[in-house]
């Protein structure tokens, strides 16, 4: 026990030492999530016009208006007065939901990087007292537990809680204050650039991906349509007649199964025939659209 204790304190000093080391970091990340909601997003209001007699809870409009730095000091008095447009049930009778201020979000992005900041004290101590810091995981992990990675570790020392509130509460608290007093105009503007760059950069690679996903949809129904000729012809061929316009699963078992087995005998890719389940299900039953998506008919 008195083992733990040390080795509890050890963690929460550098855990404390890379925090300062790397505070800069936080306080970059925070301006660039700043910035970044003042260049996308807008104010939300909570009207009660529509509230039934039962619930004061409000809705949120969106103003569409955007958000003014003249209007703000501190960051704190932007994330404790304004609304993310996230809204959650409360389970409160009477009001039915909450509605998020970006406070929430501020605190969830700390809450991350003093987690990452717990890591790199794990990965130290695990460096610099490797026998210690073994016999401690030994001695909180359950028995048969594979614990091996930082992220593993540190994920064992938040569940057991055995650095009580300094993780989940205390240090996130001094740094979520100390930046909520920072100046929010130096803030947003300190990062405004960065974020526009790395927008645009988002919009390009959205837009590449967007073309990637056409190309390779237009790709499919030609395959698709190729497939199913193929299909048809076969089938013709072989029964002197067309396929049903509707294949249900028994169907499907004792008259296109054999055929397809022959397209792949033949040098078809089964893979490439999963695309039928995408582009002709209006043909197929739930059930065999399933089985073709998922390869099982073989």
């Amino acid at each position: 026990m008195e083992h733990e204790e040390y080795f509890c304190e050890l963690l929460i000093d550098k855990t404390k030492e890379i925090s300062r080391q790397n505070k800069y970091k936080y306080i970059q990340q925070v301006s660039e999530w700043i910035a970044r909601v003042f260049l996308s997003e807008t104010r939300k209001e909570v009207t009660h016009d529509f509230d039934p007699p039962w619930d004061y809870s409000g809705e949120l409009i969106d103003t569409n208006e955007p958000f003014q730095l003249k209007d703000y000091t501190s960051l704190e008095s932007f994330t404790e007065n304004e609304y993310n447009g996230i809204s959650e049930a409360s389970f409160v009778s009477g009001c039915g939901l909450l509605h998020k201020y970006y406070t929430d979000e501020l605190d969830e992005l700390t809450d991350e990087w003093v987690v990452d900041q717990l890591i790199s004290a794990v990965i130290e101590l695990r460096r610099e007292h490797p026998d210690r810091f073994n016999d401690f995981i030994e001695g909180v992990k359950e028995e048969g537990e594979e614990i091996h990675t930082a992220k593993e570790i540190t994920q064992l020392i938040l569940m057991t809680d055995i650095i009580g509130d300094f993780i989940v509460f205390d240090l996130p608290t001094e740094l979520s204050v100390e930046v909520g007093k920072m100046n929010l105009s130096y803030l947003v503007k300190r990062s405004t650039e960065i974020v526009k760059e790395k927008i645009r950069e988002e919009e390009l690679q959205a837009k590449k991906q967007s073309e990637l996903k056409k190309r390779k949809t237009e790709k499919d129904k030609c395959l698709a349509e190729d497939i199913w000729k193929e299909l048809n012809n076969r089938y013709k061929l072989r029964h002197q007649k067309v396929l049903k316009d509707k294949i249900d699963r028994t169907y499907f078992k004792s008259e296109v199964v054999p055929i397809l087995i022959g397209m792949i005998n033949d040098g078809r890719n089964k893979e490439d025939i999963k695309v039928l389940s995408e582009f002709y299900s209006g043909f197929l039953s739930n059930s065999v659209s399933g089985d073709i998506a998922q390869g099982r008919y073989i």
